[in-house]
């Protein structure tokens, strides 16, 4: 099965992710921040990466940036997670290379169906 980065600040919510991605058969590993994310990325390169928007000292667009700025991580895909339901975020996070979206709180079948969408490819 594919390998699932989540990257978010918020230790329920990443659990969660992390609880439901895995049960449907997905490795998962996940990092706190944007940092251990980033360096996560570039040391194991999962097949997908899931996103969260807004943490502290470096947003999640920040790290989208950095991500498709480096050749090794490029061509992953990135789905954003975020409360913001902010048109221009979205707009943003699309021009930065985002390959998804999906708005908190979301439910369990919108988050397998996109993971689907896009290990599958």
């Amino acid at each position: 099965m594919p390998d699932i980065l989540i990257i978010d600040d918020d230790d329920f919510t990443r659990r969660l992710i992390a609880m439901k991605v895995s049960n449907a058969g997905y490795t998962v590993r996940d990092a706190a921040d944007a940092v251990i994310g980033i360096q996560s990325v570039l040391d194991k390169h999962p097949d997908l990466i899931l996103l969260d928007v807004h943490m502290p000292y470096m947003s999640g667009i920040e790290v989208l940036q950095a991500l498709k700025g480096d050749t090794q991580s490029r061509d992953i895909p990135v789905i954003m997670l975020t409360a913001d339901s902010d048109d221009n975020t979205w707009l943003e996070a699309l021009r930065w290379g985002a390959a998804d979206y999906l708005t908190k709180p979301f439910e369990e079948h919108e988050l397998l169906e996109t993971l689907k969408k896009w290990t599958t490819k």
